[in-house]
């Protein structure tokens, strides 16, 4: 372990960060295995996240859990937002842009839910299931593409309200 690189919050076993862990949380009870996450005015409590960027924009939120790049990028940014947010996957509940609410979302899945704006209480499971569900509520997407369009294809579903898609 290079000296010039532990800190109180930081520790890099090799000069590439393949591994790193830091603590760029204000919170209590919080763990952020990656390089560059869980953003660093993160003053909630109880947040675990595993991967390069994940969590990144967090602020002021409690008990997300997130794995893989990007995973949970925007989630909960902003001011005392509860969170309770699981987002599993390559850019998982990534998010579209800073200061919307996302609670309690369940995102499982490449891509899915990613593109989104606070959008609340969903369960998105699969590839690009739920991708551009911009500030829709209580939906169930299972599988891939639920009630969602493919990165290559533009066109949003808003507001999407208490839907079931399967397939």
């Amino acid at each position: 372990i290079s000296a010039s690189r532990i800190a109180a919050n930081s520790i890099s076993l090799d000069k590439i960060n393949n591994i790193s862990i830091e603590s760029s949380t204000s919170g209590a009870l919080s763990l952020v295995i990656g390089d560059q996450g869980a953003g660093g005015s993160n003053t909630g409590y109880y947040n675990y996240g595993i991967g390069r960027r994940v969590m990144a924009g967090l602020q002021s939120s409690d008990g997300n859990i997130a794995l893989g790049y990007e995973a949970g990028y925007y989630v909960c940014e902003g001011d005392n937002f509860d969170g309770y947010n699981v987002a599993i996957g390559h850019q998982a509940a990534k998010g579209l842009a800073t200061g919307h609410t996302s609670i309690r979302n369940t995102v499982v899945g490449n891509n899915a839910m990613m593109v989104h704006t606070s959008a609340s209480y969903n369960t998105c499971i699969g590839n690009n299931a739920g991708y551009r569900i911009n500030g829709g509520d209580n939906n169930v997407l299972v599988g891939s593409g639920a009630l969602g369009t493919t990165a290559a294809n533009s066109s949003s579903y808003q507001y999407p309200t208490s839907n079931v898609a399967i397939g």
